[in-house]
């Protein structure tokens, strides 16, 4: 039988203003935690993270101060909500609940992975994101997509739909990456070494 099928993900970005003070302000806290904590990866792939680390062993890994929130993650969410139409009922509020620093050498790299999956059911993720704090002249390395393996319900694909930033020319340091938190994406290996991200999920709630 014939069926219409609609479109269902989105990738938005937008730069975030004063990047250069928030980068130099989070890269030292980065280092802090580096030098103080013994991180381990959960992945299955190559770079150093404190993904999992966040809530505990110590309040260092909440190295975000409501200033850095406010300038990378509420003004551009506020864009996103102006620029794209992509709810019919608009959220009541939102909340960035989580967040995590990757850091990439060179060879470095990050599998194909979603953020729809939470131990929490209080605060499965709506939206998650990327702000590229630190990745000097490379191209981005973000590469989102959606196959038969790895779709998502009444979404199925007959051939892989890839969305590479590497060939977005304007998607490069000091940019907010927001998505579907059901989108797969990786990050392909690093060529030259120096990449750092910070990654978090958004729970929205609506009326």
């Amino acid at each position: 039988m014939p069926f219409y099928q609609f479109p269902s993900e989105i990738v938005y970005w937008t730069r975030v203003e004063e990047h250069e003070s928030i980068k130099s302000k989070i890269l030292q806290k980065i280092e802090d935690i580096q030098t103080t904590e013994k991180l381990e990866n959960p992945f299955d792939c190559t770079m150093t993270t404190n993904f999992g680390m966040r809530a505990d062993v110590s309040g260092i890994h909440n190295f975000l101060d409501e200033e850095c929130i406010q300038k990378m993650f509420v003004k551009p969410f506020r864009e996103f909500l102006k620029d794209t139409n992509v709810f019919q009922i608009r959220p009541k509020s939102y909340e960035m609940y989580e967040y995590w620093f990757n850091k990439y050498e060179k060879g470095d790299f990050q599998e194909l992975h979603t953020h729809s999956m939470d131990e929490d059911p209080d605060n499965s993720p709506t939206l998650s994101g990327v702000y590229i704090l630190k990745s000097g002249d490379e191209p981005n390395s973000t590469s989102f997509e959606i196959n038969n393996e790895q779709g998502i319900p009444f979404h199925p694909t007959k051939k892989n739909v890839v969305f590479d930033t590497s060939n977005i020319d304007d998607i490069t340091e000091g940019i907010f990456m927001i998505f579907s938190s059901t989108l797969s994406h990786k990050v392909k290996p690093i060529k030259t070494g120096g990449r750092v991200t910070i990654a978090f999920n958004v729970a929205c709630k609506y009326e």
